[in-house]
């Protein structure tokens, strides 16, 4: 289901009358649940409970982690997470106990004990800030790591009140979309069926917000073809001569004054351009971030076949104090490259 307008939020009254509920509203790009089967004193409780805590906390667990290992995948040994995941497993039993004795209220302020700590961890490690510094890769991916597993074994503890389709609202979806990067389209649609698994038996619903609903990604998602959107994306990548069908190396050039970054990646630019057949060189531009660590930072890109970027990069001149590192085959566009 795309979605362009405002967010949606069933009533008690609605809840009432349907067979399989769902709820979407919050501002974090979240679901969510409920059940026809609650008792009708608990309902209204219930509802509540689920818009203010489950919307801003569950789910933004996920959200606020998963995009920072998408591409380095989960740490290769569990990290260290302060005995987190064993104390939230001794919790279990009573939380059984509460479901059993229809006690849903209260088997959800033990699990928001849970999501409360989680986020509390994920907000001193603040995954968006170690992302800015490649040196602490392995910080991040253990961090992120830690989350996801906190989150899963939260979500394993909703199982009993998600109804058979469970609801994830993904506001303003063109901003994965609209990245500086051309894997965004990419990075997204893996995102769309990475988000289909969030619940651990049923696949959800999904509800997104977006000014692109014939994107490629969401065709493919509504489709259920995967391979159409890689086919799809390929073709697009060979048209405009980008990754895998060239190969491609950036330059970045950084220095603490920005008019001597500047003129440096000119300085380049200038040398380069007149080797360079159309297409091969694009920049120069500020990096997304465009000043990190006392550093302003510039990116030229180059795109062509192996031999040409050879030819290109021959007798590249020298840079009066700026510092020039090149990275081919880039994988990111943000951050800047370690000496």
């Amino acid at each position: 289901m795309l979605n362009s307008g405002p967010e949606m939020l069933l009533t008690t009254a609605e809840m009432a009358e349907a067979d399989r509920l769902t709820i979407a509203g919050g501002t974090a790009g979240a679901l969510l649940m409920a059940r026809k089967d609650l008792p009708a004193n608990n309902l209204e409780e219930f509802v509540a409970k689920v818009n203010s805590d489950l919307v801003g906390k569950v789910v933004n667990l996920a959200s606020r982690t998963a995009k920072f290992v998408e591409k380095s995948g989960l740490s290769p040994a569990y990290p260290d997470d302060l005995g987190m995941f064993h104390q939230g497993g001794e919790l279990g039993g009573l939380i059984a106990d509460y479901y059993e004795a229809g006690d849903y209220n209260a088997a959800m302020r033990e699990i928001m004990v849970l999501a409360d700590r989680a986020n509390k961890f994920v907000e001193e490690k603040a995954p968006w800030t170690l992302s800015k510094d490649p040196s602490k890769a392995t910080e991040l991916q253990d961090a992120c790591t830690v989350a996801l597993n906190l989150f899963r074994q939260i979500v394993i503890y909703l199982a009993p009140v998600l109804p058979e389709l469970a609801l994830v609202l993904l506001p303003f979806a063109d901003g994965f979309i609209l990245e500086s990067d051309f894997r965004a389209a990419e990075r997204y649609h893996r995102l769309l069926w990475q988000l289909t698994d969030l619940h651990p038996h049923r696949r959800p619903l999904l509800v997104l917000q977006t000014f692109e609903p014939a994107h490629a990604a969401h065709k493919a998602l509504q489709t259920a073809d995967l391979q159409g959107f890689m086919e799809s994306e390929l073709a697009l990548r060979r048209t405009l001569g980008y990754p895998p069908a060239t190969r491609m190396v950036k330059l970045e050039v950084a220095h603490p004054k920005e008019p001597v970054a500047r003129d440096a990646i000119y300085r380049l630019a200038e040398a380069l351009r007149p080797k360079a057949e159309p297409g091969e060189l694009l920049g120069p531009a500020p990096a997304p971030v465009a000043r990190l660590r006392g550093q302003y930072v510039f990116h030229l890109l180059l795109k062509s076949s192996e031999p040409r970027l050879q030819v290109l990069m021959e007798n590249l001149p020298p840079l009066r104090g700026a510092r020039l590192r090149l990275d081919p085959d880039p994988q990111s566009f943000v951050g800047m490259l370690e000496d």
